[in-house]
């Protein structure tokens, strides 16, 4: 709700679960996002990112178990989309994260398990692991026999120079070797070969189902809530409406208006019936007697009594009025 500051959007969800709202709680559930400090910044003033973490914190005034996010960086650029992405990974600590999406690097990233679906079945169903590197040192250590990783501050023994060189000759043979000591490009190659903080790799293997951890729930525990907005709110939240396209606003009202009129013309046009109109005339003047005259091209009768005017009717009217008034006919 963009009218309302962060706080407040948090604390209308507090109150729709039956809750009363407390500043700590809202202030905690806003440092989980990492939105520390945002509690009195209005929702229209936040980015795209900002805004998905919002709805994140919404998501867990519920404290639920399991956290569902539909493709959450769809909208976002690359670094707004790591940002929510760090967000959701940080709580996967405490809670189970399900994300569907279709960026598959985010996808490896993040993920320690890959469930992938093509036309509603499940083609392939990965878990990631760790895989220990070779440790030559403390500080050195060879990562799938594919790429030498020094820690920052290593002091090198000539064992370790044996070793790095005997590698570096072994594969050299075969292809190119590129020894960085560029930050950046050091950064992107750990990205790519997913290497650990500890100098390991991470890798996707098939999922053991045997291994997996399955927690059963009891229905009986689900209860549903009776959510209502107070009264204040809503209105609030109704006059800050009106503010938005005030031109198409007027314009729906006044077309709106024009159709119900229509509605109503055409609905009393299709339900009038002569014959009911002439007797509530004439039960409204407490007359029971009427005089009419048969026409002579037709079976159609004259009502000779009606207020400065006649008015024929046809004979099937003519019977329905006989049953209810004294009808002379002349």
């Amino acid at each position: 709700m963009e009218e309302f500051t962060v706080g407040k959007n948090l604390e209308l969800a507090i109150e729709l679960q039956g809750k009363t709202p407390n500043r700590e709680e809202v202030l905690e559930l806003l440092k989980k996002v990492d939105l520390d400090g945002f509690y009195k910044r209005k929702q229209n003033q936040f980015s795209g990112g900002q805004k998905q973490r919002v709805a994140i914190a919404r998501a867990l005034i519920k404290d639920p178990e399991i956290i569902m996010a539909d493709e959450p960086t769809g909208a976002l650029d690359s670094n707004t989309g790591k940002q929510v992405m760090d967000t959701l990974k940080k709580l996967s600590q405490d809670k189970l994260v399900i994300v569907v999406s279709h960026d598959r690097e985010f996808a490896e990233i993040y993920g320690d398990r890959i469930i992938e679906l093509k036309d509603g079945k499940i083609i392939k169903d990965e878990t990631k692991i760790e895989v220990e590197a070779k440790r030559i040192s403390s500080g050195v250590s060879i990562i799938e026999d594919k790429i030498i990783h020094i820690k920052k501050g290593q002091t090198l023994s000539k064992f370790d120079l044996l070793e790095i060189t005997t590698n570096i000759m072994k594969h050299s043979k075969e292809k190119d070797t590129i020894i960085s000591f560029d930050d950046k490009a050091n950064e992107s190659v750990k990205k790519s070969a997913f290497i650990t903080a500890d100098g390991n790799s991470e890798t996707f293997i098939k999922t053991n189902e045997s291994n997996l951890k399955l927690k059963e729930y009891n229905p009986k525990n689900f209860k549903l809530i009776k959510s209502r907005f107070k009264i204040k709110d809503s209105f609030k939240m109704g006059v800050s409406s009106l503010k938005h396209k005030t031109l198409r606003l007027i314009f729906t009202i006044f077309m709106s208006m024009i159709a119900f009129s229509l509605f109503g013309l055409s609905d009393a046009l299709a339900s009038y019936n002569r014959a009911s109109s002439v007797y509530e005339y004439f039960n409204m003047t407490s007359s029971k007697t009427v005089v009419a005259s048969k026409v002579y091209s037709g079976n159609n009768y004259l009502m000779a009594d009606m207020p400065n005017s006649s008015l024929v009717i046809n004979e099937k009217e003519y019977t329905k009025l006989k049953n209810t008034l004294i009808c002379l006919l002349f």
